[in-house]
């Protein structure tokens, strides 16, 4: 059981790293498409906490109007866990059920 978390803990730091490069070249090719574009309109006004997010980059004042920013993360947060699991890299549901400190010592 502890050579398996010990393999996990590398494989989640490869995928952690693929997240990141892709993360972030994907975000350079939005951010040169739709710079300063309303990309989606939101049926309410977001609270003043999310308005930095959602317009962020955008000209004029209604809030309604959404970045490629807001859309991304979005997007980013459901990606991240298909392609954890896509490439192995998703703790065992037996992982994550045992708190840190109760894990035995090596």
């Amino acid at each position: 059981h502890a050579a398996q978390l010990k393999r996990l803990g590398t494989n989640s730091a490869v995928g952690t790293v693929m997240l990141i490069v892709l993360s972030l070249g994907a975000f350079n090719l939005l951010s040169s498409w739709y710079a300063s574009r309303v990309v989606a309109v939101l049926p309410f006004e977001p609270p003043a906490l999310l308005q930095a997010i959602t317009h962020r980059n955008l000209p004029g004042d209604d809030a309604a109007h959404a970045s490629h920013v807001f859309v991304f993360a979005l997007a980013s947060t459901v990606f991240r866990a298909v392609v954890r699991r896509a490439f192995g890299t998703e703790p065992p549901a037996s992982a994550a059920q045992v708190p840190q400190w109760a894990q035995p010592q090596q």
